[in-house]
């Protein structure tokens, strides 16, 4: 989606989407087969672990196109992706922000290991574990405001609380809500991990 987006431009592909399906249909394919092609190269690599997918889909309040033509689209070229990385025994794994619990349930469907980029102000990260953690792996969530501008002790308190509610059963994965962006302080970050580390020695008895 991103990439498609970019090429023709958000309006211009807007609008495409009715004027000239077709030429949509032919973008899509062509981009989804240069990016299948270059995946295929890398899981010859021998140290290569999986995929990690970037395709932002939605901002605050919902997806930027409708679901619809995302699940038409979009979701089974990313579907080609997963089963080309677990053919290879690798992972695949999916960073896309914005609110897209309408594209939620379609995107565990895809077969997707795990997914990342997650803000209090859409739904929480225990919200989203609570509802799909069960089938796919929930990767990051400690809010990327909090980090910025909260406390050490605001930044521990939170980070204890997403693993309390995520971590025990597993499927889940400690990490900011999105990027480590250059002005979170470097105390709020390095607190995130402590947490992480102090939390997994209360349970399990190691730092990792």
């Amino acid at each position: 989606f991103e990439w498609t987006t970019w090429l023709m431009g958000t309006v211009q592909f807007s609008y495409a989407l009715y004027d000239q399906p077709d030429l949509v249909d032919a973008v899509i394919n062509k981009l989804s087969d240069i990016i299948y092609r270059g995946a295929e190269e890398l899981m010859t690599l021998s140290n290569f672990g999986g995929l990690f997918i970037g395709d932002d889909m939605g901002y605050y309040s919902g997806t930027l196109v409708s679901p619809k033509i995302l699940r038409e689209k979009f979701l089974p070229h990313l579907k080609k992706m997963v089963d080309l990385a677990h053919s290879a025994g690798k992972l695949a794994l999916l960073h896309s922000c914005g609110n897209l619990e309408k594209i939620m349930d379609d995107i565990c469907d895809t077969g997707i290991d795990g997914k990342h980029s997650f803000e209090d102000k859409i739904m929480p990260v225990e919200e989203v574990y609570r509802r799909w953690g069960d089938r796919i792996g929930i990767i990051g969530g400690v809010d990327i405001n909090i980090l910025a501008s909260g406390t050490v002790e605001e930044v521990r308190r939170r980070t204890r609380q997403i693993l309390d509610a995520c971590a025990p059963t597993g499927h889940y994965v400690l990490g900011t809500g999105n990027s480590v962006a250059s002005y979170i302080p470097l105390k709020n970050y390095l607190a995130m991990i402590d947490e992480g580390r102090k939390w997994n020695r209360e349970h399990f008895g190691r730092d990792f």
